[in-house]
């Protein structure tokens, strides 16, 4: 396309006012504001003409806009450039003579005129968007004379197929029509369309499911062999009747996508396992035997596989001696009788609670190791609930009372008394006090410890669902919160799940 632009006189004093700063583009290749060798007072015309190229620009395509000036030495020739729309990006600029005829001077009669030498300078840019483009002015100086372009404006089409590659679209890939209530269920959601060389968009749906439903994104693949991003999760619906997510807005790379809304539907997992239920049951057994009774040599076996309770500990404080053996003792009865839950609870309390409790740490691990485990975590020190903090600082106020006493003198007794009294209740007074938040501090973010029995941790709570992890009896648990007559139990080892409230002995 060519712009055909007549040159036309500007004054020095409309040059230099009121006009934008912007960088000149020298045909040398440097930058000025002026043109050294004109004179200030005045310019003379001078031809300029506008090519663009292609005729019909696309998007992401080239678009070269090339000034023509009518001067024959390119290193004195100055092309001041204006404000570029955002939607272009300036790749390069590329100044040399070219041989023209003049349009203008083509239907004039007699002979054809002779190529003249011009200097041309060439922009070079990449549209982004398609629709209608401008582009100012461009003022062009050389010795002494001076032009302007007029305003450039074209039409940049979008690129055949660019509406395709330009518009990324989110969409799920086959999703179940129903899911299991406790039972994990794989979707993937596929992201078509997308730029590689950008940033892949990641952890857009954290945070963004619905209550009823656990969902874990699978380990990332990125784009596969089809160009098509796939993130994959996993879903574990908890209740309800329907699985609803969606739609959720997503920025990304300065583009506004959505997730489309997706709706699967629930089923009860005894609904779930009725069918395989009733089969089972539809093929009675042939005369399946009756089972015998246990003989003597099985119950001696049986006897002897049960894990012995150790000997006591001799190393105990004496004034805590008595008391250590009393509580041995009562977790003994219940250790024999096969009570294994409910002896380690108990010891874990006044391992926790009592005076003797550093021996009775001692004897709780021989006990856990009998069982089988390798180890688990200590109970934090606290007699009668109160933190040893507390205790530390009752010793440091007695000491500071008896070494107080010991400096007094004999006439002041009566004084001593009263400041020993105010002492001794104000140590109480911290011992209470602190003894309260010490054991709210236990219990904070509403975890009670407890010890189980032989149980299956669910991933709802409810017996048909899927299986989450499985304790031994005896594993030491925090209690995180509970529902009806279920808990949901954390052990320090990471496993956790929904476990019947009568598998659960609190302490």
């Amino acid at each position: 396309m060519l712009f055909i632009n007549p040159g036309f006189l500007v004054s020095s004093q409309e040059a230099g006012e009121g006009g934008e700063s912007a960088t000149s583009v020298s045909a040398s290749g440097s930058s000025a504001d002026t043109d050294a060798g004109a004179p200030a007072e005045a310019y003379l015309p001078m031809d300029v003409l506008v090519v663009t190229s292609p005729s019909s620009p696309v998007v992401r395509g080239s678009l070269s806009v090339t000034i023509l000036a009518d001067h024959p030495l390119a290193s004195q020739v100055t092309v001041r450039p204006p404000r570029f729309p955002p939607t272009l990006i300036l790749e390069r600029v590329r100044t040399e003579a070219r041989y023209i005829t003049h349009p203008g001077r083509l239907d004039e009669s007699g002979p054809a005129p002779e190529p003249a030498r011009w200097t041309a300078v060439e922009f070079l840019f990449t549209p982004l968007a398609s629709g209608a483009l401008t582009i100012e002015p461009f003022e062009v100086t050389a010795a002494g004379k001076r032009a302007a372009t007029g305003t450039i404006s074209l039409r940049i089409a979008a690129e055949p197929g660019a509406s395709r590659r330009n518009a990324p679209v989110f969409r799920w890939e086959t999703p179940p029509s129903s899911l299991v209530i406790g039972a994990p269920g794989d979707i993937a959601l596929a992201l078509n369309n997308w730029d590689l060389q950008k940033p892949i968009p990641r952890f857009f749906l954290q945070g963004k499911t619905s209550a009823n439903t656990i969902m874990e994104e699978l380990p990332f693949e990125g784009a596969g062999a089809d160009g098509i991003i796939r993130y994959r999760f996993r879903l574990i619906p908890l209740e309800g009747d329907a699985l609803v997510l969606g739609p959720l807005p997503v920025q990304a790379e300065g583009l506004s996508l959505e997730v489309p809304r997706l709706s699967i539907a629930l089923a009860p997992a005894a609904a779930a396992q009725a069918p395989a239920a009733s089969t089972t049951q539809a093929a009675p057994s042939p005369a399946a035997p009756s089972p015998a009774a246990p003989s003597p040599a099985a119950e001696e076996n049986d006897e002897t596989m049960k894990p012995l309770f150790p000997e006591l500990s001799g190393n105990v404080f004496p004034l805590f001696r008595k008391e250590y053996e009393k509580i041995a003792g009562n977790v003994k009865i219940l250790w024999e009788e096969g009570r294994y839950a409910s002896a380690l609870a108990l010891i874990r309390k006044n391992e926790r609670d009592s005076l003797p409790g550093a021996a009775l740490a001692v004897l709780r691990r021989n006990l856990e190791q009998s069982l089988g485990f390798s180890f688990t975590e200590d109970e934090r020190w606290r007699p009668w609930k109160v933190p040893a903090f507390s205790w530390l600082v009752v010793i440091l106020l007695a000491a500071g009372v008896l070494v107080w006493k010991i400096s007094v003198t004999s006439h002041t007794q009566r004084g001593y008394k009263k400041v020993t009294l105010l002492v001794v209740a104000g140590g109480l007074a911290i011992l209470l006090l602190l003894g309260g938040l010490g054991d709210r501090m236990q219990h904070a973010g509403g975890g009670r410890s407890a010890v189980l029995e032989k149980t299956a941790a669910y991933r709802v709570p409810e017996s048909g669902g899927a299986v989450n992890a499985r304790f031994s009896e005896g594993q030491p648990v925090d209690i995180r919160s509970s529902r009806g007559e279920w808990v949901y139990a954390e052990s320090m080892d990471g496993r956790s799940g929904w476990i019947p409230s009568a598998a659960v002995i609190p302490y």
